[in-house]
C-alpha cells in the first residue's frame, strides 16, 4: 500500500504551503497520478506544488 504525499499551497495565498499525507489504494507508483488528480479535484482551494507516493511506513 502507498501513501500520497503532497506539498500544497492556498490559491489565495501561494506562500502558505503545507504537506498533506493521505493513504491511497494505489498499489503501484504509476497509479498515484490518478489519486493525486482526485485529491486535487476534491480540494479546489489548494494547488499541488509537488507530489510523490511512498510505501506506508517509509518517512524518507
Amino acid at each position: 500500500m502507498l501513501t500520497l504525499v503532497l506539498t500544497v499551497c492556498l490559491i489565495s495565498s501561494p506562500a502558505q504551503c503545507r504537506e498533506e499525507r493521505t493513504p491511497t489504494e494505489a498499489m503501484l507508483p504509476m497509479e498515484c497520478m490518478g489519486a493525486m488528480t482526485e485529491w486535487a479535484r476534491a480540494h479546489p482551494w489548494l494547488t499541488v506544488q509537488r507530489w510523490t507516493c511512498r510505501r506506508v511506513g517509509r518517512d524518507a
